[in-house]
């Protein structure tokens, strides 16, 4: 999947991203928009997933993204421990092995702040 660029603004591509969803919660690290959404099929049970968005302004000054979920196993880690609590269980072994990585990520960066103090 590619880029998607529209957006004059950065804050304008997040609220895009963030409005027109099913968005729970929301915040940003750099340019990585972490977010839980809710999906909800219409016959079905209710699912929370994380979502992933790189953010980047392209050559001309427009915004854009590239939109990914956990179940595809992104190579980013920042995602916050308190989605991963609220989501709803792995739908598979990717989203699973992505989340501890992110825990893994998050333990590490508490060890390495330990050591700076």
């Amino acid at each position: 999947m590619g880029w998607l660029f529209n957006w004059d603004t950065r804050k304008e591509l997040i609220t895009h991203l963030t409005k027109d969803h099913e968005t729970l919660r929301h915040c940003h690290r750099g340019n990585i928009l972490w977010a839980l959404l809710r999906s909800t099929p219409p016959e079905g049970e209710q699912k929370r997933f994380i979502a992933c968005y790189l953010l980047k302004r392209d050559c001309y000054g427009m915004w854009g993204y590239k939109g990914m979920d956990e179940s595809m196993g992104p190579f980013y880690y920042t995602c916050p421990l308190s989605y991963i609590k609220d989501a709803s269980p792995p739908v598979n072994e990717a989203a699973a092995n992505w989340r501890a990585q992110v825990k893994i990520h998050h333990k590490y960066l508490r060890k390495s702040n330990k050591r700076r103090k």
